[in-house]
């Protein structure tokens, strides 16, 4: 145990989409460049405000369908992990797949897909004969972890962690802690935040005073 317990962990691939880079290398050049990516987002409800949006290829590991019964959390999940798995050269059918684990640390997740939900039943007089059957999965904690697991067919542990603006850092300690333990042979870590398609979300920053606007 004392072994497995001091043993490095190496970081093989590194997966990510942000409003400055969809990928490590962009992200960083433009970091060092001093672009952030913040632009402004026109948004029909709150009108225009100032944000970061993380344009990738969604399409590139989901089809449409899957992305109509997924989440954006999920979506860019399974985006960022198959990047990273591309990075590292990994290939998954050497691996047994119960023995990979994937942790995803979240800030939130499922606001905009119940907003969405509950604008489409309001044109139905709230009649529950019309909310979707993709609701229930789409609103669980698990659900971004999940749509991971499920798009590579991995039946390893994998669970989602609840931890605001530490979720990444948090998500990669788990995945630490697991592969220590000798629970996993490899882990999938990392985090994820879809804040910007729910404007509760982005109305309740704003009024409390922690929304930039376009004067400054």
């Amino acid at each position: 145990m004392d072994n497995v317990a001091s043993a490095r962990i190496v970081i093989t691939g590194v997966g990510l989409t942000a409003p400055n880079g969809n990928n490590l290398q962009e992200f960083r050049r433009n970091l060092l460049d001093g672009k952030s990516g913040v632009t402004v987002l026109h948004d029909k409800i709150m009108g225009e405000i100032l944000a970061g949006v993380c344009n990738y290829d969604d399409t590139r590991y989901q089809s449409k369908k899957e992305l109509r019964r997924g989440t954006r959390a999920g979506s860019i999940g399974i985006y960022c992990t198959n990047e990273a798995l591309i990075d590292s050269g990994i290939d998954l059918d050497l691996y047994d797949r119960a023995n990979i684990g994937i942790y995803v640390g979240i800030t939130e997740h499922g606001c905009a897909e119940t907003v969405v939900e509950c604008f489409a039943i309001k044109e139905f007089d709230y009649n529950p004969r019309y909310v979707s059957h993709n609701f229930n999965p789409k609103g669980i904690s698990n659900n971004p972890a999940g749509e991971v697991a499920l798009n590579l067919k991995i039946t390893g542990p994998h669970y989602t962690i609840g931890a605001a603006c530490a979720a990444g850092n948090i998500g990669i300690v788990q995945g630490l802690q697991m592969l220590r333990l000798g629970e996993v042979d490899i882990a999938i870590a990392g985090g994820v935040s879809e804040t910007i398609h729910a404007f509760p979300i982005i109305a309740s920053f704003k009024n409390g005073g922690a929304l930039a606007t376009l004067s400054i």
